[in-house]
C-alpha cells in the first residue's frame, strides 16, 4: 500500500472477508495511519463499527451488509459512507440513502464476485 500512496493514490479501501475483528482493527489502524501521513483517506469495507473504532475515514457497505442509514448513525455525519449497487433498481434506491458515494458493479464476472446481475458471462 505504501507504494500506492507514494505514487499518489489518495483513497484506499480495505476489503477482507476472513480476518477476525481484533486483527482487522489493528490492520485498519496501521493502514489508516499510513494513509493519513500521505494525505490520503482510508475506508474500511463492511464494518461501520470497526471503521469508527479504528479511526477510518469511513465505511463501504454492500447490499447485504448493515444498511447505509445505520452505518451513518454509527459513523456520524462527517465520515464517508459508500454503497455498492448492482443494477438500476439498487442505484435508484441508493439515491435515497445517506451515502457519500455509490459504487456500480460488478460489470464483468470475476473470480471473487461471479457474474453481474443482468450481465452475460464473457466466453
Amino acid at each position: 500500500m505504501r507504494a500506492w500512496l507514494d505514487a499518489g493514490v489518495r483513497l484506499i479501501q480495505l476489503r477482507t472477508k476472513t480476518l477476525a475483528s481484533g486483527p482487522l482493527v489493528e490492520l485498519a489502524r496501521e493502514l489508516g495511519a499510513d494513509a493519513g501521513r500521505a494525505g490520503a483517506a482510508f475506508i474500511l469495507n463492511d464494518r461501520a463499527d470497526l471503521a469508527r473504532i479504528s479511526g477510518a475515514a469511513g465505511v463501504h457497505v454492500g447490499q447485504t451488509d448493515l444498511p447505509p442509514a445505520d452505518a451513518r448513525k454509527i459513523l456520524g455525519p462527517d465520515r464517508v459512507v459508500g454503497l455498492s449497487t448492482h443494477g438500476a433498481a439498487e442505484l435508484d434506491a441508493a439515491m435515497r440513502e445517506p451515502v457519500n458515494y455509490v459504487a456500480v458493479g460488478a460489470v464483468f464476472p470475476s473470480s471473487t464476485k461471479g457474474s453481474a446481475p443482468g450481465m452475460r458471462s464473457r466466453s
